[in-house]
């Protein structure tokens, strides 16, 4: 049989360029993409975004059914529990505000003539708060332009109400960056003596405007310095009719003047109140035996819940936690092996100020486990909008290492995108939990569809917000976008999976005892030539039906899983500054020792080929990588891979090139069973 070498220089250049090389989907990454099920991604969104689980407000009976739900697909697909976490459970438990009440009293001790149900961020430190009425109109202070809060201090105990967004004059004196943010109207309230703040919706920009469930969403690259609650257009146009005003003709007042009407004051007295509740994230991973490094795959779980008679079914958020969950089967069903632990992470507590991220944050930060987390990807909204575009949101980190790291990150994802065709917009933002771990130094994106979250604004915490707004090719193809990213990116380095070269094989490489030239000279030479996979004997294997290891067990750990060496009694053990390997067959017992002085020398290695299910096994493993050359030799020009097989060889460099030849590779030992 003849062997072609004409694609040696192709898989050398494969291995130097990682995961960056894609180019055609793999027979392997097929399999994987084909496990993506759409009607299964349907049907959890249908769940989720049902009376059953009533809007997922965090902490309500319906957030725990729908956190139940998780938890319990999570145990059927197998994923594992983080024990080192102290988690016994899937569900990570943790404390926020919520379920707040706004209740408005004529006069401090005055009977209350006013209650409205209130959104409140959740990371607020009291459970109530209160003080004088004053409207402060858009709640901005611009130096020579605008002033809401006519120059003076509140009074000590005042609460501020303030409108969402900002006047509708002349856009060009007031930017909209960052007088208009609502961090900044925070800020701006404490620094003028709140007590606390109510924000407002904007009834000129949505006269149906719910309670600003989103608010904390809005403030999580903030630390509010005082409680911040909100309540909705309807119940405060409520209250400005009682105080004699008409909320809309104060705005149009200050819009067609572009000038503040300064801070109303009338005698009112504000109590605010908010509930402690008990959230939890679910948390589950697929773990790797080739190192500690984690790569964490994020969705948010929790929604606005509900409103008089209505529910906010919020499905758009639901298709993340749906494509995140598909993406764990598809792994674990496939038989994936990651090179790195992937921590699948169901947040919950996300509105109120992504509560669930920093808790998380904070528990693996005292386990001392937050620099092991290599990178985050949290994917929501996907599947809704009116654009057929992908966006990849960057962490809008301050630190450069970060932001290179995350540029990476992004040109990863569109590599991928470009070869599934589809077209992707990336930006920068600082919205959502993912900027969270992006300012700990953890490379964080976010993915979305539909072009922008402004572009399907009008379905953003609405009773429109429903399965039948989910488009299911585009779910599909950002399912399928994330997942074959995960699994090229996670056989990044010197242990990657290279199964296109040759279908049907899937071929595991690993560093010091087997580098990735040895794994490149194995494959090219054995699997790639035409004569080879013309061979009739080769034919007559199932697709997916081989696996080849290339490496040691001290680099690669795939060896320990499946107990194959140890089964036909060979063991690679370090003796001190030497390695030994040794092989045990019935009573007879061999060792073959290598020492320091003997690299690049002399070396030993073993093949051995097996049978495990329906998968044959084939392990070429050597002390060094020289051992490791001189077993792939071996296997490529004397052994019969259909026959169960244990051979030891021994290579010495007998013209001292420090290159393994055939010549010099000699057998020691060969067991050989039909």
């Amino acid at each position: 049989m003849k062997y072609v070498r004409f694609v040696v220089l192709l898989i050398l250049c494969i291995s130097l360029i990682g995961f960056e090389a894609y180019g055609s989907v793999s027979g392997f990454e097929e399999v994987i993409l084909k496990k993506i099920n759409l009607s299964e991604m349907y049907s959890c969104i249908s769940f989720l975004s049902s009376t059953t689980c009533y809007g997922r407000l965090s902490g309500s009976m319906g957030e725990r059914a729908s956190a139940n739900y998780v938890s319990n697909f999570y145990d059927e697909i197998g994923l594992k529990k983080l024990d080192f976490l102290g988690l016994s459970t899937y569900q990570q438990y943790f404390s926020l505000k919520g379920n707040a009440k706004c209740i408005i009293r004529l006069g401090e001790k005055g009977s209350k003539i006013f209650e409205f149900e209130a959104a409140v961020d959740g990371r607020t430190k009291v459970d109530s708060v209160s003080g004088k009425f004053v409207f402060a109109g858009y709640g901005i202070t611009y130096p020579g332009k605008w002033d809401d809060y006519g120059g003076r201090m509140l009074l000590e105990k005042e609460v501020v109400f303030v409108l969402d967004s900002g006047p509708r004059g002349d856009p060009s004196l007031i930017p909209k960056d960052p007088y208009w943010s609502l961090a900044y109207k925070v800020q701006n309230a404490y620094e003028h003596g709140a007590s606390a703040i109510v924000v407002v919706g904007n009834p000129l920009r949505n006269p149906l405007h719910t309670p600003i469930t989103d608010i904390g969403l809005r403030l999580i690259s903030f630390n509010p310095p005082i409680p911040v609650f909100s309540i909705s257009t309807d119940d405060f146009e409520g209250l400005m009719r009682y105080c004699g005003e008409v909320l809309v003709d104060l705005q149009f007042k200050m819009d067609g003047k572009f000038e503040p009407t300064g801070p109303l004051s009338y005698p009112m007295y504000v109590v605010l109140t908010a509930e402690e509740i008990r959230s939890q994230n679910i948390v589950g991973y697929i773990p790797s035996n080739l190192g500690e490094s984690y790569v964490v795959l994020k969705a948010r779980l929790d929604h606005t819940g509900t409103k008089k008679d209505f529910f906010y079914p919020g499905a758009d958020s639901a298709s993340g936690v749906a494509c995140l969950l598909e993406i764990a089967k598809a792994l674990v069903e496939s038989g994936f092996h990651p090179s790195k632990n992937i921590i699948f992470l169901v947040c919950s507590g996300e509105i109120q100020g992504s509560t669930g991220s920093l808790a998380f944050i904070e528990e693996v930060k005292r386990k001392n486990f937050l620099k092991k987390i290599e990178m985050l990807i949290e994917v929501e909204m996907i599947g809704v909008g009116p654009s057929e575009k992908v966006v990849v949101e960057g962490a809008d980190t301050k630190k450069a290492e970060n932001r290179e790291k995350i540029s990476s990150v992004i040109s990863g994802i569109k590599l991928v995108a470009a070869e599934l065709n589809i077209d992707v917009l990336s930006q920068w933002s600082r919205s959502s939990g993912f900027y969270l771990f992006g300012e700990k130094g953890i490379p964080s994106v976010r993915i979305l569809s539909g072009g922008s979250v402004l572009q399907h604004q009008e379905l953003l915490y609405s009773s429109k917000d429903t399965l039948e707004k989910i488009k299911g090719d585009t779910l599909k193809r950002v399912s399928n976008l994330l997942v074959l990213y995960l699994s090229r990116l996670l056989f990044k380095g010197k242990r990657y999976l290279v199964e296109s070269l040759y279908r049907g094989t899937i071929f595991f490489g690993s560093g010091a005892a087997g580098s990735d030239e040895d794994t490149s000279y194995l494959i090219s030479s054995f699997f790639l030539g035409k004569e080879v996979l013309k061979d009739s004997q080769f034919s007559k294997l199932k697709p997916y039906g081989k696996i080849f290891i290339v490496g040691g067990t001290f680099s690669n750990t795939l060896f320990l899983e499946l107990s194959i060496p140890s089964k036909y009694g060979v063991e690679f053990r370090r003796k001190g500054k030497n390695i030994v390997l040794k092989h045990q067959f019935w009573a007879k017992y061999d060792e073959y020792v290598f020492t320091p002085q003997m690299w690049r020398k002399e070396d030993y290695g073993a093949v051995i080929i097996d049978l495990l299910s329906d998968k044959k096994v084939v392990c070429v493993a050597g002390c060094t990588r020289y051992g490791t050359r001189a077993a792939a030799l071996h296997l490529i020009h004397d052994c019969n891979v259909f026959k169960k097989l244990v051979a030891i060889v021994h290579w010495q460099d007998s013209n001292g090139n420090g290159v393994v030849e055939r010549g010099e590779v000699e057998l020691v030992k060969r067991i050989v069973e039909g």
